[in-house]
């Protein structure tokens, strides 16, 4: 996910929607609310607990795009509520939640990975002057 935030570029990526990992995506995907099968695919469950999909590849880039938005909503939630200590409960919420058990759970993880992994809103090193007046 590349964008613009104050002027200053970010590219969040998010590796654990391909190959296996987007299996356990799904499961926690589904499991959240009840999505539309049309959009979306379904999901069913045997008798012995094994899951199967039934999803398009345009159904699976969907669910994809949708886990994308939920991280960007997670990460304007954690800025709202943190300001200017985004980093900081990143790094904090990593160290503490280490549990990826619920939809809940494994997107704020993602966000957080990718707040720490791009430094985001990190406060710069080097100060340039500003002063009133100065143009």
């Amino acid at each position: 996910m590349e964008f613009t935030l104050f002027g200053a570029a970010y590219t969040f990526t998010v590796t654990r929607w391909s190959r296996k990992g987007f299996s356990s995506f799904v499961l926690l995907f589904f499991a959240y609310k009840c999505r539309e099968a049309a959009d979306y695919g379904s999901l069913t469950v045997d008798d012995s607990g094994v899951p199967t999909f039934n999803m398009t590849t345009a159904q699976k880039v969907n669910a994809v795009i949708q886990g994308a938005k939920d991280v960007m909503a997670c990460v304007d939630e954690i800025g709202t509520r943190h300001q200017r200590s985004v980093l900081d409960y990143a790094v904090w919420y990593r160290e503490k939640h280490t549990c990826w058990d619920t939809y809940e759970n494994y997107i704020t993880m993602l966000a957080c990975n990718c707040i720490v992994h791009t430094y985001f809103l990190a406060p710069g090193v080097t100060w340039e002057l500003v002063t009133f007046g100065m143009t």
